[in-house]
């Protein structure tokens, strides 16, 4: 995906439209290590996800959803 928008110099509209990003854990992003890091840190305040997708195509409840429960469970189990 990256590839094709850099090739073909897309904005970053039609990246998004084109589905570039997504929730963490449903892309090629590894985030265990950051939530090693988080956990060990003795770390207590917030943890923000931001993701920009299309709300056509990816329902933002639904996605939102998927991404606290992804990270949720990478930090507290």
């Amino acid at each position: 995906m990256l590839e094709g928008v850099r090739k073909n110099d897309r904005s970053f509209n039609a990246a998004i439209r084109a589905g570039i990003f997504t929730v963490p854990g449903g892309g090629d992003v590894d985030f265990t290590e950051i939530a090693t890091f988080v956990r060990v840190s003795s770390y207590h305040g917030w943890v923000v996800v931001e993701a920009e997708q299309d709300p056509v195509k990816a329902a933002p409840r639904v996605y939102a959803e998927k991404a606290f429960s992804y990270v949720k469970n990478l930090l507290f189990s």
